[in-house]
């Protein structure tokens, strides 16, 4: 005979898996929708077990945020569509050594986020053409990192730079 399990308990793994792949951060619906009730999330938080990185998104773990669940963070409260780009783009790919101090996130043109500290949105048309398809978190190619890069960096060695590490 198996032993079931509670339906806290269900919703504890779900949100634990979600939370693992994102670096740790989650947001609020993603808590709500694997079954996570709104006063666990709510004594999480004023415990101090939680720590809200953004309006509705949160860090699953006291202390310092790293750059890797920023970037997540950053992408989750950009919304749905969104792709990480430009130095945080290529700081994933590998073709940057440190990650950048501002998180770059491209949202579809039509779409407007509210601005928070540490990160750059930028409205970008046809958006999709540019994202891969499959890397995680969502980012844009790395050829069109780079180019973006390249093109808005302010002196031609940058440019230069990124384009050789590339």
């Amino acid at each position: 005979m198996t032993a079931r399990r509670r339906p806290d308990a269900l919703a504890e793994s779900g949100w634990r898996a979600l939370a693992a792949e994102q670096a740790g951060a989650i947001t609020r619906e993603q808590l709500l929708g694997t079954g996570v009730s709104r006063a666990v999330v709510e004594n999480r938080l004023s415990s101090g077990r939680w720590q809200t990185v953004f309006p509705g998104v949160y860090a699953t773990f006291t202390g310092p945020v790293p750059a890797s669940t920023m970037a997540w963070a950053v992408l989750l409260h950009a919304g749905a569509g969104a792709a990480l780009a430009g130095d945080t783009a290529l700081w994933l790919w590998g073709v940057l050594p440190a990650p950048p101090g501002i998180v770059t996130v491209h949202v579809p043109n039509d779409r407007k986020v509210v601005p928070v500290p540490g990160a750059h949105v930028v409205r970008r048309r046809r958006l999709d053409d540019f994202v891969h398809p499959s890397a995680q978190p969502r980012r844009i190619r790395l050829e069109d990192a780079v180019l973006d890069v390249a093109a808005q960096s302010a002196d031609e060695a940058r440019a230069v730079d990124v384009v050789l590490r590339a």
